[in-house]
């Protein structure tokens, strides 16, 4: 029985829907763990992913570590939402964002 506990799997499928010269980027916890061959083994391209870490990000440490007892909810949406503007004006290639952290999908909207 298969089970996906990553949303990292939902790279090819992504990958489909993009014209062959755009990206995804991955909007993560920690961009630099975040290896080509991970990225392989879940059936995608590396070349066609650029994943920004946000584990620097005081709130989502916060949320990580999770012994602060409480985070700043605007803080974080605010800064993942930076993050992902900041990934698309570098990257101006980037056609679709994958949210890898299952912390962030309250913030996607």
């Amino acid at each position: 029985m298969p089970v996906f506990l990553s949303s990292l799997v939902q790279l090819p499928t992504i990958s489909i829907g993009l014209q062959k010269d755009q990206k995804v980027g991955v909007l993560c916890t920690g961009g630099p763990s975040l290896s080509s061959k991970i990225i392989q083994n879940c059936g995608a391209d590396p070349f066609r992913c650029i994943a920004k870490g946000l584990k620097d990000q005081p709130q989502m440490s916060a949320i990580l570590k999770r012994d602060r007892g409480s985070f700043d909810n605007a803080a974080l949406k605010k800064k993942i939402v930076e993050g992902a503007l900041n990934m698309i004006r570098k990257h101006p290639g980037i056609g679709a964002l994958l949210l890898e952290c299952s912390d962030m999908p309250p913030y996607a909207a």
